[in-house]
C-alpha cells in the first residue's frame, strides 16, 4: 500500500516544481553564469597583475642597472678629478719657491746692488 502522506509530499514537491521549478533553474543558470564570469574576470586579474609585476621588476632592475653605471662613472670622474688636482698641486709646489730660497736669492740680489 502506498503511505497517503508520502503521496502528499510529493505532490507538494510536484506542484512546488511547476510553480517555482522555471524560475529555480533560471537562477541557478544565472548563478552559474555570474560564477564563470566572476572566475574568468579572477584569472584576467590576476593574469594582468603578473603582467604588471614583471613590467615593474623589468623596469627597477633597468633602474638598478643605470644608477650602477652612475656610480661607476661618478667614482671614475672622482678618481680623475682627485689625480689631477693632486697633480696640479704638485706642479704648483714645484714650480713656486720656498720662503728660504726666496729669502736666499734677496739677500744676494741685495749683496750684489751693495757691491755695485
Amino acid at each position: 500500500m502506498t503511505d497517503p502522506i508520502r503521496d502528499e509530499g510529493q505532490d507538494v514537491n510536484a506542484i512546488r516544481d511547476i510553480l517555482f521549478g522555471q524560475q529555480m533553474r533560471d537562477y541557478e543558470r544565472r548563478f552559474g553564469q555570474l560564477e564563470q564570469s566572476m572566475a574568468e574576470q579572477l584569472e584576467a586579474l590576476r593574469s594582468s597583475l603578473t603582467g604588471q609585476r614583471e613590467q615593474q621588476q623589468t623596469q627597477a632592475q633597468a633602474l638598478q642597472d643605470s644608477l650602477d653605471a652612475l656610480s661607476g662613472e661618478m667614482n671614475q670622474l672622482r678618481q680623475e678629478l682627485t689625480t689631477s688636482i693632486t697633480d696640479q698641486i704638485d706642479a704648483l709646489q714645484n714650480a713656486s719657491v720656498s720662503r728660504a730660497d726666496l729669502a736666499e736669492w734677496l739677500r744676494d740680489l741685495a749683496g750684489r746692488i751693495d757691491g755695485q
